[in-house]
Formats: structure tokens, sequence, C-alpha cells
């Protein structure tokens, strides 16, 4: 018998492990005195900049966009011809960016800081791009 995933719980728990990925970065980046607190947020990215932010943010992204890549077709084509679009330009454009998505979590944001060392253009141009 083949291992068979539901869709939906697939798709759940993709968006929970984000999210709490999200909210718990921000967590420590507060905690570590590295992101200003509530009113004022920081970028998604600030938050990943500084251990342990770097480190798991790579991961988690990592996989949650080979999730997404892999939930594409099930979004996409069972509604071809019923789109604006074809399905199949959906399924590329949305497996594109999965991967955009991938370049944002794995390029860090920040070209100074030392736990970092990134590819600033890189990492906008994804973001903005995804």
């Amino acid at each position: 018998m083949p291992f068979v995933i539901p869709v939906k719980a697939m798709a759940l728990t993709v968006s929970t492990l984000m999210c709490g990925t999200m909210f718990t970065t921000y967590y420590f980046c507060v905690h570590d005195s590295e992101c200003p607190a509530l009113p004022k947020l920081p970028t998604i990215s600030n938050t990943w900049e500084d251990p342990p932010g770097n480190f798991l943010s790579r991961v988690v992204v990592s996989i949650v966009a080979l999730l997404m890549a892999l939930l594409q077709p099930t979004l996409f084509l069972p509604a071809k011809g019923k789109l604006w679009c074809n399905g199949t330009v959906n399924l590329v454009l949305g497996v594109i960016s999965c991967l955009l998505l991938s370049v944002v979590g794995a390029v860090c944001d920040s070209e100074s800081d030392p736990e970092c060392e990134g590819q600033s253009q890189i990492h906008v141009f994804s973001a903005v791009v995804f």
C-alpha cells in the first residue's frame, strides 16, 4: 500500500510550521534585544538574521517550500480551464514561487552581520518576486 498524506493535513501542517517559525523567531529576536518589541514590528527577515532564527528559518523554510511545491498540483491541476489562466501555467508559477521562497529563507538579508553574511540583493529580489 502506498504512503498517502491527506492534502488538507499537509497544507495545515505547512501553514502551522511556517507561522510557528515566524512567531518563534520573533520571540527570540525580541528576547535577545535584537529586534524592537510591539508595536513596532521588524520584518520577518530581520528576525532571521541572528541565532537561533537564522538556523531555524533556513531549515523550516526549506521544508515548507518543498512541501508547498508538492501541494501545487492539487491546487491548480483540478481547476484547469476554470481559472483566468491555464491551470498548468498557474502550476508552474506556483512552483517558481516556492523556489523563490526557498531562496528567501536560504540567503540571509544582512551583509554586515557576522552571523549572517548574506546577499541582500538576492534576498530582496527573491522576496519581492515571491
